[in-house]
This record gives structure tokens, C-alpha cells and sequence, in this order.
């Protein structure tokens, strides 16, 4: 979540009906918390911020997607920033993948577990698509990746049912 800017995005949005935020940063929840606190959303009821993490298998802190099934409405965008854990979090979300109307956003961060993702999505019958880095990364580059990432990937990875795509 880093600093809960898709949250805000999401609280902001009238038809949305919960948000849910994992960060086990306590660092990262305080800057998301200020950030909410800022923008007059600190009390929003729909927000559900957790500091588990999110993977595969549950335990010891971490809680699979599959766990909030009994949550989630029938219509679901999932966000994922994960740094690394990408294909833990999915394999944490097996009855979500199956349901019928899930929109993935996924951030990868190595071109193996964009292959991963992409195999592990297709296979579930969801339509996949990369969207490459902007082009003005090239002049202003993102520099936190280069500092804590081995390979310089930081793509998104979104993915949908065919049923689910708007044209």
C-alpha cells in the first residue's frame, strides 16, 4: 500500500463498498494513516486496514484472500504490491480466482513472476495484459526500485474474464 494513495483512490469512489489494505510496515501504516487523515477518510467505515500480510499459506501474520470471501461483494478489483510475493498471493486466492467477476491488478517486479502470474491467470480463464513502464521513466527514473530490486522490472500486470472487459 505504501501510502494508501489506491485506497484514497478507492474510498473515493461513492459506488465502492469496502477496502481492504494489507501492510505490515508499521512505517508504511502510519504514512497511509496520515495520508487518510489528510484527506478526511481516517473514519471511513468501508476501509478494513490490517497489518498482515497477505500470502500463502495463512498463519504466523499472514492472511490468504480466500480468508475474506465472506466479505467480498460479487464484483471485485484486487490491487497487489507485493514486492516479490506475487504468486504467494495467488496461490492464497484460489476460490477468489475462480469467481466470475475479479479484476486482478498486479505489480511485478520480476519478468519470471510476470511469466507466473500471466500462466497462473490464463490458466484460471482470465484475459491478461502487461502495461509496460512509462515512457518517462527513461528521463526521471523510479529510484526505489534500483535500490532494493535485483532486476530492473516494475511493470503492472492486469487481468480480467472476458465477460468482465469493457470496450
Amino acid at each position: 500500500m505504501a501510502e494508501g494513495e489506491y485506497s484514497l483512490f478507492f474510498l473515493r469512489q461513492p459506488n465502492i463498498r469496502h477496502v481492504f489494505g494489507f501492510e505490515p510496515s508499521e512505517a508504511c501504516r502510519t504514512a497511509i494513516n496520515k495520508n487518510l487523515s489528510l484527506n478526511g477518510l481516517s473514519e471511513d467505515p468501508r476501509l478494513h486496514l490490517s497489518s498482515a500480510m497477505v500470502g500463502y499459506p495463512a498463519g504466523q501474520g499472514a492472511k490468504t484472500l480466500d480468508g475474506l470471501l465472506n466479505q467480498l461483494g460479487l464484483r471485485v478489483i484486487v490491487k497487489v504490491d507485493v514486492d516479490g510475493a506475487e504468486m504467494d498471493v495467488l496461490r492464497g486466492a484460489k476460490q477468489l480466482i475462480a469467481g466470475s467477476a475479479v479484476r486482478w491488478i498486479i505489480e511485478t517486479h520480476t519478468s519470471e513472476l510476470e511469466r507466473e502470474c500471466i500462466v497462473q491467470l490464463q490458466s484460471a480463464g482470465y484475459v491478461t495484459r502487461v502495461i509496460k513502464k512509462a515512457w518517462w521513466r527513461i528521463i526521471f527514473p523510479e529510484v526505489r526500485i534500483a535500490a532494493h530490486r535485483p532486476e530492473n522490472h516494475n511493470q503492472w500486470l492486469v487481468a480480467a474474464r472476458q465477460t468482465d472487459l469493457v470496450i
